[in-house]
């Protein structure tokens, strides 16, 4: 994994909102957050405040398993799929 770039589960500060977000997914500079609304950002707006562990990240993916018709979901399993809790 690129350490600059957090993974599902991981918390980041984004710095225009001045909102700190739990992260779905983050891929090249793109970001989205799992609460709502359903939106992206970019990564480099962020800073990760938060590195969860492996036990959390593969929780945080296996969340996404049940969650259907979201985007988010559908990103996270391609990106993280193999993760399971």
């Amino acid at each position: 994994m690129d350490i600059t770039i957090p993974r599902c589960g991981d918390k980041v500060l984004h710095r225009p909102s001045e909102e700190t977000w739990l992260v779905a997914w983050a891929e090249g500079n793109d970001i989205a957050p799992a609460g709502w609304p359903n939106c992206m950002a970019r990564l480099s707006d962020c800073d990760v405040t938060y590195r969860c562990s492996d036990a959390e990240h593969a929780k945080a993916v296996d969340d996404w398993r049940s969650v259907q018709d979201d985007s988010r979901g559908r990103r996270v399993l391609r990106l993280y799929g193999g993760v399971h809790v």
